[in-house]
């Protein structure tokens, strides 16, 4: 590696990101993505930038370079409780044991009154 020269002129990355178009549309987006999973879940994620740079031909100072981009991203999820199903007729999920009997619901009617600790309304 040829040694550091203090004069070195340097494009900021940010630069060659924007130029690159859609890699700064996508990780932009992937950040967002990112920010709102872990305020909704509570947990950790990861938005990860791969730059690849590699020469055309066989010099590339002549030839040029290649940049390619690949942006992956690890979003927290939400996990998802287990729910309890049973078997029914031809092994049909279903919420309700088969070999238990339904129990009648009906709505309870309600009243303005109020009642003290001894039960007498007042």
């Amino acid at each position: 590696m040829p040694p550091t020269n203090p004069d070195r002129r340097v494009r900021p990355a940010a630069d060659i990101l924007v130029e690159l178009g859609r890699t700064h549309t996508e990780l932009s987006d992937a950040i967002a993505e990112l920010v709102t999973a872990v305020a909704d879940t509570g947990r950790k994620g990861t938005v990860t930038l791969k730059l690849t740079v590699e020469p055309i031909g066989e010099e590339a100072r002549e030839s040029g370079i290649k940049l390619g981009a690949e942006v992956s991203r690890k979003i927290p999820q939400i996990p998802l409780k287990a729910a309890t199903f049973f078997l029914g007729e031809d092994d049909v999920l279903t919420r309700e044991h088969p070999g238990q009997q339904r129990i009648a619901m009906r709505a309870v009617p309600t009243t303005d009154t109020v009642t003290n600790q001894e039960g007498i309304a007042q």
